[in-house]
This record gives C-alpha cells, sequence and structure tokens, in this order.
C-alpha cells in the first residue's frame, strides 16, 4: 500500500435518488489534507505590510487602492508571504 492510498478517507452518505426518489448510499473518497506551511501572526503581519505597500506603489485608481487596503487591514483577512504575489496581482488586474 502506498502513502497515497493510506492518506484516503471514505465516507458514505445517504441521499435521495433525483430521479427516482428512492434513498441511496453515496460513497465519496477524498485525500487526508496535508499541512502546506505554518505561520506566526508576525509573518501575517508582514505580508500584510509589504502587501500594503505594493498596492500603494501600483497603477490602480485611489479608490481602488483605498478598497483593496480596507479588505487587507481587516483582521478577519489572512494571507502569508508566500501569497503576497497573486494577491497583488489579483487586486491590480484589469
Amino acid at each position: 500500500m502506498n502513502n497515497q492510498e493510506t492518506r484516503i478517507i471514505k465516507v458514505i452518505l445517504p441521499g435521495m435518488c433525483p430521479h427516482c426518489n428512492k434513498e441511496i448510499l453515496t460513497a465519496v473518497r477524498t485525500v487526508t489534507p496535508t499541512v502546506d506551511w505554518i505561520l506566526k501572526k508576525e509573518d501575517i503581519q508582514i505580508a500584510k505590510e509589504k502587501t500594503l505597500k505594493l498596492i500603494e506603489e501600483s497603477n490602480i485608481s485611489q479608490k481602488e487602492k483605498e478598497s483593496a487596503s480596507k479588505w487587507i487591514s481587516h483582521e478577519e483577512t489572512l494571507f502569508g508571504p508566500d501569497e503576497v504575489e497573486e494577491i497583488v496581482n489579483q487586486l491590480t488586474k484589469k
């Protein structure tokens, strides 16, 4: 058995057939999630500060900069250093 096979989770869910309305069971397999990376609060804050700086230096309108800055600064917005470039690209893409 390889590593990929040992990480599979199988779930059987009850449901109703949309065609005949009979009770059915649906089996679903998924791979156990793996940890991508681990962050400290300081890592998130550094990523936000870098993103804010890059947004401010971008060619988007002042209104778009304010909107992006508000979203980035919100405490529930969380991302790490590896995502800064992607976020800046998405926020500045026309």
